[in-house]
C-alpha cells in the first residue's frame, strides 16, 4: 500500500474532485476530448489529440467494445475501454508525446478484444500535473502511487466486482515513465510493465521522483532524468523494441534490460520507432500483454472452506505452534506484506494473509469480517495444527483488526496470542473508496473505543517516525506497547525489525 503515505506529499490542488466523477459515454470508435453524458454499461472508445511520434495503426472495428470518458486529478479525463463479458485483466495505458489517438487507440482496443479493461492517458495531461506540482522545495513525486489511484479509482467507478492488479504499459515516453513507475513501486502494486519504444531518459517536467522500492537516476545537461536499469526488480518488465526505431537505439535497450531484473526485451525487425505496420508487432504485443497477466489467473485453488476469501499461503518449514493472520493496507498484497510474511514464516511462523483490497472492496459490517476472520482461523488451526495465533494489521488492515477481535468467538479470542497494529488510524472503514485515497476518513467508526475493549489481549502499536496519522503515540499503556520503527508510513522499509519485534513480543506475551 502506498497511498496513504503519500496523501501529504500530493499537493492538495491536484486531489480536488478525484472521486466525484461520473462516467461519460463517447460511442464504440472514434473519441472526443471533453466527457459526455454518463453512462451505465461497459466501457471502450478513444479520445482524440495529434502530432508527435504517435504509433500509427488500424483501429479495431469490434462492437462488443464500449468505451467511455472519466475525470481524473492527476491525468485529466482519461478513456476506458470495457470489454463485453467478464473482464481478463486491467491495463494502465500512457500515450507518447501525440497524446491519446491513432495507434494508443488501435493498441488499447486490442486489448480490449482480449478481454481487458483499458485506461487510456494522456502523457501530456499527466506531465502538466507533474509540472505544476514541481515548484521549488516541492517533495519528490511517488508518480507510481498516481498509477494506483487511478486504477482503483476507475475500477472502483465503473462497478468492477472484484480488483484487478493492473499491467502497465506505455508508448514512447510513455513507455519511459510506467518504466519509473513499475521500479518506484512496491512488490505487488502492479502486475508488470510493457515498455513500447523505449528510451531511459525522459523530461519529468522538471519534478524529481521519489526512489520508492528503488528508482535511480540522474540528470542529463538538457535536464531530463536518465533512468539506470533496476538490479533489483522483483516484477516482469518487457520492452518491445523496433530494431529501425532511430528515436531510441535497439542495442542501447537491449543493455539496459540485461541489466535489469526480469527485464526482456523482444526485438521487432521491421518496426521502428513509429509501430506503423501492425502486422510487424500486433502479434508480439498480444503475446507479451498474455505472458504479464497470466500469474495472477494461475493462482493455486483455495480450500472449498474458505475459496471465496482472498487468502494468500506463506508457509514455513518446520514445527511451530503459533500461525499468523496479516490483514493488508488497502494497497493490498505488495510490499510490505509480502516481505513481513516472508521474515516470519523464515523464523517459522507460517502466515496467511487476508487482501484488504479485495476483501473490502465491496462493503463489509464489523461482524461479517469477524465471522469471516473466524473461518479462515478455524480452517488452519486445523489444517496446520497450530494452538495460537498472532493477528497483525497494516493500516487498512490495523484500523479494522481491533473491531474484529471484540467480535471473535470466546473460543477463537481464547487463542489470540498477541495483536499488532502497524500505522493505525483514527478511524476506521469497511469498505474500499475513492475518497480513502486523497483525504484521510474521518467518517468511520473511531477505532479507539474498540481498543478500550480489548481488555487484557496484548497490543504492539507501531508506527514511524513523523507519521501524522497514528494514533499509536496519543495511547495510554497498560495493555499496549507502542514501537516507533523506521520513518513514515512504510517505516523505511525495515520490515525485517517489524516482523522481529511482533515475534518478539508475542514471546513476551506468552501465557
Amino acid at each position: 500500500m502506498i497511498l496513504r503515505s503519500l496523501r501529504s506529499l500530493i499537493p492538495r490542488a491536484l486531489l480536488v474532485g478525484a472521486g466525484a466523477c461520473a462516467l461519460a459515454s463517447t460511442g464504440a470508435a472514434a473519441a472526443a476530448p471533453a466527457p459526455a453524458a454518463a453512462a451505465p454499461a461497459p466501457a471502450a472508445a478513444a479520445r482524440a489529440p495529434a502530432a508527435g511520434h504517435a504509433p500509427r495503426a488500424h483501429p479495431p472495428t469490434a462492437d462488443d467494445i464500449y468505451a467511455t470518458h472519466l475525470p481524473s486529478a492527476r491525468f485529466g479525463a482519461v478513456t476506458v475501454y470495457i470489454p463485453a463479458g467478464a473482464p481478463r485483466g486491467v491495463a494502465l495505458f500512457l500515450s507518447g508525446d501525440g497524446g491519446w489517438e491513432l495507434g494508443v487507440v488501435g493498441m488499447a482496443r486490442a486489448l480490449a478484444a482480449m478481454g481487458a479493461v483499458v485506461i487510456g492517458a494522456d502523457i501530456r495531461q499527466y506531465l502538466g500535473s507533474l509540472r505544476r506540482a514541481a515548484h521549488p522545495g516541492a517533495p519528490c513525486q511517488m508518480i507510481a502511487a498516481d498509477f494506483e489511484a487511478l486504477s482503483h479509482q476507475v475500477q472502483k467507478e465503473i462497478g468492477m466486482s472484484d480488483y484487478h492488479v493492473p499491467v502497465l504499459i506505455g508508448y514512447s515516453s510513455g513507455a519511459t515513465v510506467v518504466y519509473a513507475a513499475l521500479v518506484e513501486s512496491p512488490p505487488g502494486t502492479f502486475a508488470g510493465a510493457l515498455s513500447l519504444g523505449f528510451c531511459p531518459d525522459q523530461d519529468f517536467a522538471g519534478a524529481a521522483l521519489c526512489p520508492g522500492a528503488g528508482l535511480r537516476y540522474r540528470a542529463n545537461e538538457r535536464g531530463e532524468l536518465v533512468l539506470e536499469p533496476a538490479a533489483n526488480l522483483k516484477q516482469p518488465w518487457i520492452a518491445l523494441q523496433g530494431q529501425k526505431d532511430q528515436v531510441c537505439e535497439a542495442h542501447a535497450v537491449d543493455e539496459f534490460a540485461s541489466r535489469t531484473a526480469h527485464g526482456e526485451v523482444v526485438r521487432l525487425p521491421l518496426v521502428g520507432h513509429g509501430f506503423g505496420v501492425e502486422r510487424n508487432w500486433m502479434a508480439q504485443f498480444r503475446d507479451a500483454y498474455a505472458r504479464l497477466i497470466v500469474p495472477a489467473e494461475s493462482a493455486p485453488p483455495k480450500p472449498p472452506e474458505i475459496s471465496d476469501l482472498p487468502v494468500i499461503e506463506v508457509r514455513a518449514s518446520g514445527v511451530s505452534r503459533e500461525f499468523a493472520l496479516l490483514l493488508t493496507g488497502d494497497g493490498g498484497w505488495a510490499g510490505l506484506d509480502q516481505e513481513l510474511a516472508a521474515r516470519l514464516a523464515g523464523n517459522g511462523v507460517p502466515t496467511v494473509g487476508l487482501n484488504s483490497l479485495k476483501y473490502f472492496w465491496s462493503a463489509r459490517t464489523p461482524e461479517r469480517t469477524a465471522e469471516d476472520a473466524a473461518r479462515v482461523l478455524r480452517h488452519y488451526f486445523a489444517a496446520w495444527n497450530e494452538e495460537r495465533v498472532l493477528l497483525i494489521g497494516y493500516s487498512f488492515g490495523a484500523d479494522v483488526l481491533p473491531f474484529v477481535v471484540n467480535r471473535l468467538p470466546p473460543e477463537l479470542r481464547a487463542r489470540v496470542a498477541s495483536v499488532s497494529l502497524l500505522g493505525i488510524d483514527s478511524n476506521a472503514s469497511f469498505e474500499i473508496r475513492i475518497a480513502d485515497w486523497v483525504a484521510s476518513d474521518d467518517r468511520g467508526p473511531p477505532t479507539r473505543p474498540e481498543l478500550g475493549r480489548l481488555g487484557a489481549a496484548p497490543v504492539l502499536c507501531i508506527y514511524g517516525e513523523g507519521e501524522s496519522d497514528s494514533i499509536c503515540p496519543e495511547l495510554a499503556a497498560g495493555n499496549v506497547e507502542r514501537a516507533q520503527i523506521g520513518r513514515g508510513h512504510h517505516f523505511s522499509g525495515e520490515y525485517a525489525t517489524i516482523a522481529d519485534r511482533i515475534l518478539e513480543f508475542a514471546r513476551r506475551a506468552r501465557p
